[in-house]
């Protein structure tokens, strides 16, 4: 999904709790004329849109079945970080399910953050963890303008 270090130098992050959640449901009654719910991907790909322009972009071919992907502003399960850890918050953390989920190709997580946290010559990061689990730097992060982006190819760590 956010914490930054604020110093120069030092790291500026934006967070997500990606895989957070397991998600449940559906039904095994064979049905298959119902509408995809609303957050289904297929095999055709698809853009998820969660809160405050926060998405999911999943390229064709990324998922051999029906997936519901979910995007929420939601910090409950986030584990904290470390008094002496250097970060603050640059964003909102966000909970992208289903946990565990994996992809053929890499899909893009973009997630809003306050570009005035950031602190010129810092590098962007993301921190991304499970419920339970620690911050897990990455650092392949790209920024456009108050958004950092990153491309993942599973939903857990």
């Amino acid at each position: 999904p956010g914490w930054a270090r604020l110093r120069p130098g030092g790291w500026i992050a934006v967070g997500a709790l990606i895989g957070a959640l397991a998600a449940c449901g559906g039904s095994d009654d064979g049905a298959d004329s119902a509408p995809p719910l609303p957050g289904t991907v297929d095999a055709a790909g698809a853009r998820i849109d969660g809160p405050d322009g926060a998405r999911v972009d999943v390229p064709p071919d990324a998922l051999g079945s029906a997936v519901r992907i979910g995007i929420a502003k939601d910090a409950t399960t986030a584990p904290g970080l470390p008094s002496d850890s250097g970060f603050t918050l640059a964003s909102n953390v966000y909970t992208i399910t289903p946990h565990g989920q994996a992809f053929t190709k890499p899909v893009k997580v973009t997630l809003p953050l306050d570009a005035t946290r950031l602190v010129p010559g810092g590098q962007l990061v993301l921190l991304k963890a499970q419920p339970g689990g620690e911050w897990v730097v990455h650092t392949d992060v790209t920024r456009s303008g108050s958004e950092a982006s990153i491309e993942v190819r599973d939903f857990s760590i």
